[in-house]
């Protein structure tokens, strides 16, 4: 649509392509909004990016400077905030020069090579996606989503056409080529970058699944977060609050409310040895009583509905669900869970609750001697 229009091509092919955007925009608000997708409603996503324009752009700049943000940053779990600072810095000049270049497509449609064209729109494409984004995601996630890598195959499209965009304007044929091979050539240089994130990824699950569970056994996330993720613990907290309201998940099932709960008055022991399996300790998180949990369940049958971490006296100090195999991992059935107000000096017996929701196996035990 913005090549008709900057091109000042037939009317015909802008009422229909802007018959299709409008058809496609539709097709993705009814989809995104009607369904239980979005953790909070779409007048509150729209509100926030009306009510802050200026986090708005510079989301929209970030979302375009990130694929040299991630080449020359490099992937730093903890220092977002620099390669988002870096980002930034590139991408509001270069969003600059794209709206420069579609005035000068305006006025040299006609002698402008259709290489030029091409690239105008997929700048445009790049810099709509990024408002997109920025209008269903900074609400809920903040700035950072705008460097996260899951969105670099759309980022890389805005340096793509700016390569066949500059490459028109070059004089002679070598020149050209030269200059869209060598802003074209980004993508490889983010492989090291991704390659780094793909390592994190496999040694650390999505700590989102971390998140929840610290949220249902009511301790503050902020040090998890700080930690594991890239997220600021006051949206956590936003977005929390909004579906504790709205009675959504994770505080629509039957574990709110058990962070501690005497077990003996929620839970009947299965008469049996046990479930089979173990749990052990895999990281204490600093600066905070967490700790999170993994484990293996040997039961055959139906997956536990969830589990729950006891402490010495009866009570129930944490939570744990099924997740994948981590990698290497022996076969089998795998959970991990949290514990909040973790003490070193307590035993805590791990129990995996069945699909009723009241019969419960038990796991074993983890930790020192009770204090």
């Amino acid at each position: 649509l913005a090549m008709a229009v900057a091109g000042r091509m037939p009317w015909r092919w802008g009422v229909g392509l802007a018959a299709g955007a409008i058809a496609s925009i539709a097709l993705y608000s009814v989809d995104l909004f009607g369904s239980k997708s979005v953790p909070i409603g779409a007048d509150l996503l729209l509100d926030y990016g009306v009510a802050h324009p200026d986090e708005l752009i510079r989301f929209v700049c970030a979302f375009v400077g990130a694929p040299v943000g991630w080449a020359l940053y490099g992937f730093d779990l903890v220092g977002v905030q620099g390669m988002l600072g870096l980002s930034t810095a590139v991408g509001a000049p270069a969003a600059i020069l794209a709206c420069v270049y579609g005035a000068l497509v305006w006025r040299r449609r006609a002698s402008l090579p259709a290489l030029g064209f091409a690239g105008f729109g997929l700048m445009v494409f790049v810099l709509g996606g990024g408002l997109i984004v920025g209008l269903t995601r900074l609400a809920i996630f903040g700035a950072s989503q705008a460097v996260e890598r899951r969105f670099l195959s759309w980022s890389t499209l805005f340096w793509i056409g700016g390569a066949w965009a500059l490459g028109s304007l070059a004089a002679g044929r070598r020149a050209r080529v030269a200059l869209a091979v060598s802003l074209a050539a980004l993508p490889l240089a983010l492989l090291p970058a991704l390659f780094e994130a793909r390592e994190y990824g496999v040694w650390r699950d999505e700590p989102v699944y971390d998140v929840a569970l610290v949220l249902l056994l009511g301790a503050p996330p902020d040090a998890l977060l700080l930690g594991v993720t890239r997220q600021s613990p006051e949206i956590v907290e936003r977005v929390a609050e909004q579906l504790r309201r709205d009675g959504r998940s994770p505080f629509d099932d039957e574990r709110a409310g058990l962070a501690g709960a005497r077990f003996a008055e929620r839970f009947r022991p299965l008469p049996t040895q046990g479930c089979g399996g173990g749990s052990e300790l895999a990281w204490r998180v600093r600066g905070s009583g967490l700790a999170t949990l993994r484990g293996r369940i040997d039961r055959e049958g139906d997956a536990p509905a969830y589990f729950v971490l006891v402490d010495s006296g009866g009570s129930v100090r944490g939570l744990g669900e099924e997740r994948p195999a981590p990698a290497k991992a022996p076969p089998g059935r795998h959970w991990a869970g949290v514990i909040a107000g973790f003490s070193p000096h307590e035993r805590y017996q791990a129990w995996a609750v069945l699909r009723d929701g009241r019969s419960a196996c038990r796991l074993g035990e983890i930790g020192g001697p009770p204090a």
